[in-house]
């Protein structure tokens, strides 16, 4: 790998917030450039995840107040429900 593309890995991991050490000096540029891409995918399908998670514990609250209720006043006791499969799809 030149250094020039070494840079443009490193423009690309500095645009897309990926850590550079992600990049591998034995593989080719278009190996690393792949790995970047798969990595961007990922994180994007993890926030995505995330916020599905959130909307469904969100909605199963707002169905049954009293346990959110007891799940913030008692939160060592109860079991996080969308985690815990109580919720019913």
């Amino acid at each position: 790998m030149t250094p020039i593309e070494k840079k443009h890995l490193l423009e690309f991991c500095r645009k897309h917030n990926i850590d550079p050490q992600e990049i591998d000096d034995a593989l080719t540029y278009w190996e690393n450039k792949k790995h970047l891409e798969n990595l961007i995918v990922d994180k994007d399908f993890n926030e995505r995840l995330v916020k599905s998670e959130m909307e469904r514990e969100r909605k199963y609250f707002l169905e049954n107040p009293l346990k959110f209720i007891v799940y913030i006043y008692l939160p060592e006791e109860t079991e996080k429900p969308i985690r815990a499969g109580n919720v019913a799809s």
